[in-house]
């Protein structure tokens, strides 16, 4: 080997040695960022003449597609959880511990303490004030806890535009990153820089919306949703969020356009076509898809349970139950009134048909377009709504109509007439009407100490958008009964402040009347069904709800892990080794010594020959 070749192998690897050594500086700078990947030199022996000799080829940059996946899969599942666990940790804090002093089961349990005192004295001013004042803080406390709710959906929106914007400026940086990497131009120091920054940018993206990755060759990527919805390739889509403004308990999302009630989201790809992202489901994960859980099925159905619950507390004390009149025959059967009917009050009977036993509740139902209804509930009951616009005659005419020869119905003025077949395959077991009491005395022992706005009464109706939805954002004690108090117990025009019937009912009613949640009249209930009296509501609300937080607490806490274990087989793959760097850089150096003393022996062979 000539003494040329020999000074050239040297500096070669020299040259090659100095590659190396700008990549360790880059990867010892760059230790402990989350975004960098570590880099490492590609050298290749090469056989040049006689000899062998070591060139710089270029700079490998760790990076693996399986990892890469299993990371943007797993922030968006963390991401999706961090949201839902993060909102649902504010309703605890609003709801408080059961037992504390504001939460609704202590409130309930101070009014009925209230009612059960007045009960003992009637006619003591100081025990009605109390109890007026106790069901004032439960009162209260719904419209808190109805406010905290809609708070939370009205910050998901707030959320939504945010992360709408983040994701359409991820999306265009990643559109021009593509076109970067398209460029062969690109000097391979800047070239990795823009793939770190890419990979920085498919997590940002991750972490909103779930998303499918494709890497090609030359380090452009391609993404989508899980549902198939293309964010990028040759253009990026857009997305584009309306929020409505502000967010109130009647105001739930729809896919028809002129009910629906919250904002809206599009994506427009980059052939122009639009979709509904919500009505098409397009987003399944992400912070994105999080927030739109909340905003439109768990918070919503926690307005609803809560709803339930301010329900049943007017309806536990409003409710005048009325059987009816048993009328021998044959045929036997009922009469009932129904002249104190209000929209979203009942009538119902029970009746035995060859041998089995069925039970009927009618609905006064006056919105055309939620008619006809009958359906079975969740009790068993059979359902029926009717207009009752036409009176008791009108009413007959319907449930005849229904229910054909086995039961007859007619009218006598406001009064229905129920009969059975004569006994020969019917029995009417039983009938009764349950309605509110319209006044404060001289109507029953009911009474509207809860009411609706303006001191209107809470019959439950279903017309227009239903009573129930919203209610305990809206629910107050009645004023008249908060200016006298003595309504309380006087349930007729100057009767005895000594009486207790009026509270004893009160009581009653509480203690015995059984509630169960409707969904096929109130959707936003969901699946869960609460049914009880009130106390039971309410302790069936809170239970749910902490189990609801806890659950999504624990799902934080092991997607949280399943992160961390794939962050740390990033760390493992692409991160930064500061020992082994150092003894990386070691070897440079003896290499580049040995090399430097080749060079210089060369020149001392070189001046040598010159002397000769």
């Amino acid at each position: 080997m000539g003494l040329t070749v020999t000074l050239a192998n040297a500096l070669s690897g020299m040259k090659t040695t100095q590659d190396g050594l700008s990549v360790l500086s880059r990867n010892v700078a760059n230790a402990g960022s989350t975004r960098y990947h570590r880099q490492d030199v590609v050298v290749e022996d090469r056989t040049g003449g006689s000899s062998t000799y070591a060139s710089f080829v270029g700079v490998a940059r760790a990076f693996s597609e399986s990892i890469e996946r299993a990371y943007v899969r797993e922030l968006s599942d963390t991401a999706y959880a961090n949201v839902r666990s993060r909102f649902l940790s504010n309703l605890e804090t609003a709801f408080g511990l059961p037992g504390d002093a504001n939460s609704l089961d202590t409130l309930v349990a101070d009014f009925t303490n209230a009612l059960e005192a007045l009960s003992i004295s009637p006619e003591d001013y100081a025990t009605r004030a109390m109890t007026v004042s106790a069901a004032q803080d439960l009162a209260q406390q719904l419209n808190a806890l109805s406010t905290t709710v809609q708070e939370l959906r009205q910050e998901t929106e707030t959320q939504m535009t945010a992360n709408v914007d983040t994701l359409n400026q991820s999306l265009r940086a990643l559109q021009a990153i593509n076109s970067r990497l398209s460029d062969y131009s690109l000097d391979e120091s800047s070239r990795l820089s823009v793939l770190d920054e890419r990979d920085r940018l498919i997590s940002q993206v991750s972490e909103i919306v779930d998303t499918k990755v494709t890497y090609r060759d030359d380090g452009t990527v391609a993404m989508m949703t899980h549902s198939g919805l293309s964010l990028l390739d040759q253009g990026a889509t857009t997305f584009s969020f309306e929020p409505v403004g502000t967010v109130s308990a009647t105001s739930l999302y729809s896919i028809d356009d002129a009910e629906n009630g919250v904002g809206t989201l599009t994506s427009t790809t980059p052939s122009g076509l639009t979709l509904d992202v919500f009505d098409q489901k397009i987003i399944q994960s992400g912070s994105l898809a999080a927030l739109v859980d909340m905003r439109d099925t768990i918070l919503p159905q926690v307005q609803a349970q809560l709803d339930t619950v301010a329900a049943a507390l007017s309806q536990a004390l409003s409710t005048n139950v009325t059987g009816g009149t048993a009328v021998s025959g044959p045929p036997d059967g009922f009469d009932i009134d129904l002249s104190e009917v209000q929209s979203g009050n009942t009538l119902g009977f029970s009746y035995t048909q060859a041998g089995k036993s069925y039970d009927v509740k009618v609905v006064r139902v006056e919105d055309s377009s939620l008619l006809p209804m009958d359906y079975t509930n969740a009790n068993g009951e059979r359902v029926i709504g009717l207009s009752f616009a036409g009176g008791a005659s009108d009413v007959a005419s319907q449930l005849g109509t229904i229910f054909g020869s086995a039961i007859s119905f007619s009218a006598t003025g406001s009064t229905l007439e129920i009969r059975d077949d004569g006994g020969v395959n019917t029995t009417i077991a039983s009938a009764e009407t349950r309605t509110t009491s319209s006044a404060l005395q001289n109507d029953g022992l009911g009474i509207n100490l809860f009411v609706d706005l303006n001191n209107q009464s809470f019959t439950n109706s279903l017309d227009g958008t239903p009573q129930l939805r919203g209610y305990a954002s809206r629910i107050s004690v009645n004023t008249a009964i908060a200016n006298d108090n003595s309504l309380l117990v006087q349930h007729v025009s100057g009767g005895s402040l000594g009486d207790a019937d009026r509270i004893d009912y009160l009581l009653d009613g509480l203690e015995n009347t059984v509630f169960t949640s409707d969904n096929r009249q109130v959707s936003e209930l969901g699946s869960y069904r609460l049914t009880g009296n009130v106390h039971n509501l309410v302790n069936q609300v809170i239970n749910y709800q902490g189990n609801q937080i806890a659950s999504a607490h624990a799902a934080l806490d092991t997607q949280q892990i399943a992160l961390d274990a794939v962050d740390q087989r990033r760390e493992a793959e692409y991160g930064v080794d500061i020992d082994e760097e150092m003894a990386r850089l070691i070897e440079l150096q003896n290499a580049y010594s040995a090399s430097a003393r080749v060079v210089s022996v060369a020149q001392e062979l070189i001046d040598a020959l010159m002397k000769i």
